[in-house]
């Protein structure tokens, strides 16, 4: 028999059998091991006038699958959101559906959520009025120094959230403010410092001020 005539023949069952041992290697060679991603849970309210949080804030997910996966998953590549359409106040619990997670690769199993279920409280946000005071950072520059503050705009704005969260702040900062290097009158748009589980109006102030020289600030005081 040619040479040529047993490749025609023996030829693509050899191919087969080295393609089927090739993938019984790979797949043999994928290591599976179980890891446990703390996740944080996020509560979807239906109504913009109450905030819910869970408790406890966050769950712990084992995920099962190979190694070379579950290397490259890190915690904030997962989610769990829980929707409620409770528009009341008060406490809910709700158990923990796999579907109510998000992030997971495929080939990935979900092993165990713990805890499985979750207290949901739901409270009522309220609006206060607050002052804005402004913050500036330091001045590199020794011969000059922070003037006078000329406008703060506006100069009061709304803070949404829960009365536990707003109830013992007394007035809202500005991030720190770089302060210009020269002589003269600046303006600077900056946000505002608040607590993550609140909303302000507006998000942001205009703070006019004055940069004069120190040697001019203290001839004046003489």
């Amino acid at each position: 028999m040619s040479l040529r005539r047993s490749i025609e023949i023996y030829g693509m069952p050899v191919i087969s059998i080295l393609l089927a041992l090739f993938l019984w290697f790979f797949v043999a060679n994928q290591k599976i091991k179980s890891w446990t991603y703390p996740v944080e849970v996020y509560v979807k309210t239906a109504s913009s006038d109450i905030s819910g949080w869970s408790i406890p804030e966050k769950v712990y997910i084992e995920l099962k699958g190979p190694s070379r996966v579950l290397d490259r998953i890190t915690n904030e590549n997962l989610g769990l959101k829980i929707a409620l359409a409770e528009i009341q106040a008060g406490q809910y619990t709700r158990s923990i559906q796999q579907s109510m997670i998000s992030g997971v690769p495929n080939g990935v199993e979900i092993v165990k959520i713990d805890p499985a279920e979750v207290r949901i409280e739901l409270r009522p946000l309220i609006e206060i009025r607050y002052r804005v005071v402004p913050q500036f950072a330091s001045l590199s520059d020794s011969s000059l120094e922070l003037g006078q503050i000329v406008d703060v705009d506006p100069r009061y704005v709304e803070l949404r959230g829960m009365r536990e969260l707003l109830q013992d702040i007394t007035e809202i900062q500005t991030e720190p403010i770089e302060i210009e290097k020269r002589i003269g009158k600046h303006e600077a748009n900056v946000s505002l410092i608040v607590p993550k589980e609140t909303r302000v109006f507006p998000q942001t102030v205009r703070v006019s001020y004055e940069v004069i020289s120190k040697k001019d600030s203290e001839g004046r005081n003489n």
